[in-house]
């Protein structure tokens, strides 16, 4: 089940005519801790041993920091990059701030026992640079059920995405 039909909705909106959107995520970069029902951001996904080993922090120049806490949806032929507009109590797809062909990007995803409701992105662009978020894997008010986007996510990179070992 796609859960955030809304969200899709507008997305659509927002491309050119032809381009379908094959899966649209939330980027964020605080891990949730505390229960499903209360969560609390309290510690970066930059503080996983999986980040620290590789040096990818804020500081470091490679690291895109301008596309930290977006929306990101991929088409049928690219990859972009939504500010979030928090225009009512349900955020909304906002300002484009990135559009990148998608054979150019790369995706490496980890879902590891310290990440119980989330899942680690990390993507690589053509020039080098890094972006490493997460975004929700189990979503819902009371019930936390599992969401399709991620998946959906990693079947558009197609060949271009690959699991993160422990």
């Amino acid at each position: 089940m796609i859960l955030n039909r809304r969200i899709r909705t507008k997305l659509t909106k927002l491309l050119p005519p032809g381009a379908k959107v094959e899966a649209a995520v939330a980027l964020q970069t605080d891990l949730p801790t505390g229960s499903p029902h209360r969560p609390e951001f309290t510690r970066s996904c930059l503080s996983l041993p999986y980040c620290r080993s590789r040096g990818l922090d804020f500081d470091n120049p490679r690291f895109r920091t301008d596309l930290a806490n977006t929306i990101l949806t991929v088409t049928n032929r690219r990859v972009l990059f939504h500010k979030v507009k928090q225009s009512s109590i349900l955020p909304a797809p906002g300002d484009r701030v990135a559009d990148e062909p998608l054979e150019s990007v790369s995706l490496g995803w980890y879902d590891g026992d310290e990440l119980p409701a989330s899942r680690l992105l990390h993507l690589t662009f053509a020039d080098g640079r890094h972006l490493v978020q997460i975004t929700p894997r189990r979503g819902g008010t009371f019930i936390a059920r599992p969401l399709a986007e991620p998946d959906l996510l990693v079947q558009a990179f197609g060949a271009r995405a690959f699991q993160i070992e422990d």
